[in-house]
C-alpha cells in the first residue's frame, strides 16, 4: 500500500474512490438496527412515501463510502478528522443502484500548530448510473507530512 502525505495532495486533484452495487437486503438490514424507519425497512410501506419504494440510509451510505476509502491502494496519513460540513443528500439512493464515488482536494493548507502536518477539504459526491447526484459533503482532516530522514 502507498502512503499518501500532506506534500503528494494536489489542490483541484480530483478521483474516484469506488463504485458499490447497493444490495436491498443489505439496506434493509443495517436500517432495521441503526435506522428503523418504514423506507428503509417495509417494502410495502415504503411504497406509500413518496419515494415509490425502499431507499438507503444516508447512514448506510456514508458508510460505503468509508469503506470503499480504506480499500484503495494508496491510504492518507490522516492524523485526525476535524468534521464535515455542507452534508447534503439531493436524492435517494435506491436497491440495485451503482454508485460511484468520488473526491476532490479542494482546499489545503499548512498547519499553523502542527509544523509535521497540513489541513485538507476534500469533496466527496455520491452519483447513481445515471450520473444523478445522490450525496455530498466537504471533509476536513489533519494530514502528516512526509518524515524527513
Amino acid at each position: 500500500m502507498e502512503l499518501v502525505y500532506f506534500e503528494d495532495i494536489e489542490l483541484n486533484d480530483k478521483g474516484i474512490i469506488g463504485t458499490y452495487l447497493v444490495d436491498k437486503d443489505e439496506i434493509i438490514e443495517f436500517s432495521k438496527k441503526w435506522d428503523p424507519q418504514p423506507w428503509h425497512t417495509d417494502e410495502e410501506a415504503a411504497k406509500t412515501f413518496p419515494s415509490g419504494g425502499i431507499i438507503a440510509p444516508a447512514v448506510y451510505t456514508i458508510g460505503i463510502i468509508n469503506r470503499l476509502a480504506t480499500q484503495q491502494d494508496s491510504m492518507i496519513v490522516a492524523l485526525t478528522g476535524f468534521g464535515w460540513d455542507e452534508v447534503r443528500f439531493p436524492y435517494p439512493v435506491y436497491p440495485g443502484d451503482t454508485i460511484t464515488i468520488t473526491g476532490e482536494c479542494v482546499e489545503r493548507r499548512e498547519s499553523e500548530s502542527r509544523p509535521d502536518a497540513g489541513i485538507v477539504t476534500s469533496l466527496l459526491e455520491v452519483r447513481n448510473q445515471s450520473d444523478v447526484l445522490c450525496l455530498t459533503f466537504k471533509s476536513t482532516f489533519l494530514v502528516a507530512k512526509r518524515p524527513v530522514s
